[in-house]
């Protein structure tokens, strides 16, 4: 099992794919609202992965500001869905796909830690934050379809 600063290392990688990933899908959309909305969550992504950073600054982790191969490939993705489709509501699902995916990830990084940790209590607060987005970002689907 890993340790509650290397789950929290993998959640700043995660975090700065889903931050590129959200750049991305910016451009990718037609609609001055979703491009809005994703320019949001692009920031919201980008201030989570500095609050990570600065929440594990003292325990020299080193972390890749890079983000991860996996996320290159999503980035890839969200391009290629783009030149072929174009489709608003297809680019939203593959984004609330990738919300999913960080849950998923801000879940595992929680497994490994106590109720009692500082460490717990800040990705917890960051989980149920996001939770949250990705109901809007469901909303916004139906909005869409």
């Amino acid at each position: 099992m890993k340790t509650e600063t290397e789950a929290l290392a993998d959640l700043y990688t995660t975090l700065i794919d889903s931050r590129e990933g959200y750049e991305e899908a910016a451009e990718a959309v037609d609609s001055p609202h979703l491009q809005s909305l994703f320019e949001d969550l692009s920031a919201r992504r980008a201030q989570d992965a500095r609050e990570v950073r600065d929440f594990l600054k003292g325990a020299d982790v080193d972390l890749d500001d890079d983000g991860s191969i996996l996320g290159s490939a999503h980035r890839q993705f969200l391009e290629l869905k783009d030149s072929l489709s174009g489709d608003d509501e297809a680019i939203i699902a593959e984004v609330i796909r990738g919300e999913q995916h960080l849950l998923d990830t801000y879940d595992e990084a929680i497994q490994p830690m106590t109720g009692e940790s500082a460490a717990y209590r800040f990705a917890k607060a960051h989980y149920m934050s996001l939770a949250d987005r990705l109901d809007d970002l469901k909303g916004e689907k139906r909005k869409a379809a």
